[in-house]
């Protein structure tokens, strides 16, 4: 049986209030839907919507479909749950939040789809969406698609040939290809460094060349301060326990701990341990590691968190200066940024205890 449908193109001036067609940017045809004909609709109301909005029949949010869409979004103090969302808006919040997601968008047209070129889709780590590409099952291996580049952290190219004759099985009577890229959206790793001594201050420049943002924490001013760190994105100057307070790590953090004694490291270390940073290192010798995971074992905090902490830290280079070991400990970063868990090479860290008390 039919179903109902809120509009449809009828000769004559064409209605433009809510719940009616627009004719405004293309002619009565209908391209490439998911359906046969109009009066015999075998898509759902919500597949039909989307068609439209890209063939540009029915005019979405200011116009655009890909762009704004009323969506419903994570609630926060003093934000209602749905509001017209832009696409950019959204995803600079995510990075902010340190949230993964990913971003798919149409490339390249070839024949008739129910999209255009540019048309995006952004998929949050959730699940939920924001934009189309057009709907159908297109939009659907796009999405899964997208969760995959999100944790892969890889882009991908994928190719959808609608003239396939298999097509017609599930509804489809296109006739083009359509190619689409799909990016991942990631926060910029920050670095957080315990210690504003002569190593940090180096840790913190290669640190923010090779693209990290870097926070200073020390409880000596005279040391953590913008003339000192002038690439710093923030520099705390308080007591370590405040600065535990206002900083949250992420899957996108790192924490290096370098602080000038061995026991403001232990009640660092103690702190990270239980915090989600993907990388924690700390400056040391083998003596340092076991003397203080010990102490920290006693204080309840388990092996296992324990275990997941590089010290001494960096990648073997025979590093003797603070210039060298901020660029073996970078090295390290970059290293844990760039592959997954469980697939990184197994290098012999950075001897740096001798220059430990520089720090």
């Amino acid at each position: 049986m039919a179903e109902a449908v809120p509009a449809i193109v009828r000769a004559g001036r064409p209605r433009s209030r809510v719940g009616f067609i627009s004719l405004r940017r293309r002619s009565t045809a209908l391209v490439c839907s998911q359906y046969s004909p109009l009066t015999t609709l075998h898509s759902s109301l919500s597949t039909l919507h989307c068609s439209l909005v890209y063939t540009g029949l029915l005019a979405g949010p200011r116009g655009l479909g890909a762009d704004a869409q009323t969506v419903p979004i994570e609630e926060e103090p003093g934000m209602t749950t749905s509001r017209n969302v832009d696409i950019y808006e959204e995803i600079t919040r995510l990075r902010q939040q340190g949230k993964r997601a990913a971003l798919a968008t149409i490339i390249q047209i070839r024949g008739s789809v129910p999209s255009f070129e540019t048309a995006k889709i952004l998929v949050r780590e959730d699940g939920s969406t924001l934009g189309t590409v057009g709907g159908g099952c297109v939009e659907n291996d796009v999405w899964k698609a997208a969760r995959q580049v999100m944790v892969a952290e890889k882009p991908k190219r994928l190719l959808f040939d609608l003239t396939d004759t298999s097509n017609l099985e599930a509804g489809l009577i296109c006739g083009g290809k359509v190619e689409v890229f799909v990016e991942p959206i990631l926060a910029t790793p920050t670095v957080y460094i315990f210690g504003a001594g002569h190593v940090s201050k180096f840790i913190s420049k290669v640190a923010v060349l090779a693209g990290f943002n870097s926070v200073i924490i020390d409880n000596r001013p005279q040391y953590a301060n913008a003339e000192r760190f002038p690439e710093a994105t923030r520099i705390y100057s308080e007591s370590f326990e405040a600065a535990f307070e206002a900083i949250h790590p992420n899957e996108f953090s790192y924490i290096v701990i370098v602080t000038r004694g061995h026991q403001e490291d232990q009640t660092v270390l103690g702190w990270a341990a239980g915090t989600r940073a993907r990388y924690i290192g700390m400056i040391g010798s083998k003596v340092k590691k076991r003397t203080l995971f010990r102490n920290l074992r006693e204080e309840g905090i388990p092996q296992e968190a324990l275990d997941r902490v590089q010290s001494p830290m960096g990648v073997e280079i025979n590093a003797i200066l603070p210039e060298e070991i901020a660029v073996s400990v970078v090295a390290q970063m970059i290293e844990y940024r760039r592959f997954k868990p469980g697939t990184r090479s197994s290098r012999s860290p950075v001897r740096a205890a001798a220059v430990a008390a520089g720090a």
